[in-house]
């Protein structure tokens, strides 16, 4: 779905599955995103994809450090920042952040 409502806001060059037909060094900590993404303005990041079920909006988003650590590897390695899209279910609301937002 994300890929979808990107390319119908118009702002996206190319937006590429990026988790699918990979193959990595003996490091087993990594871990791809599901999206890379180029925007108009040549900006590039990887995006990987979340959903969040809580209810209470004074519970924050957040994933475990090991999940993030393996992702990060992985932008660190190609050099890209990585962002969360986050599907907001309770209220059928998506956000895109960066993985550091507080």
């Amino acid at each position: 779905m994300f890929a979808y409502l990107a390319t119908a806001l118009g702002e996206f060059r190319i937006i590429n599955e990026e988790d699918s037909r990979y193959f990595f060094s003996l490091e087993t900590s990594i871990r791809r995103p599901a999206f890379r993404v180029v925007t108009r303005n040549n900006d590039e990041f990887l995006v990987e994809m979340k959903n969040f079920h809580q209810k209470n909006l004074k519970i924050p988003f957040k994933v475990k450090s090991e999940y993030l650590s393996s992702l990060l590897s992985y932008s660190d390695a190609v050099g890209r920042e990585i962002k969360f899209a986050i599907y907001w279910s309770p209220w059928n609301i998506r956000t895109l952040i960066p993985h550091n937002a507080s």
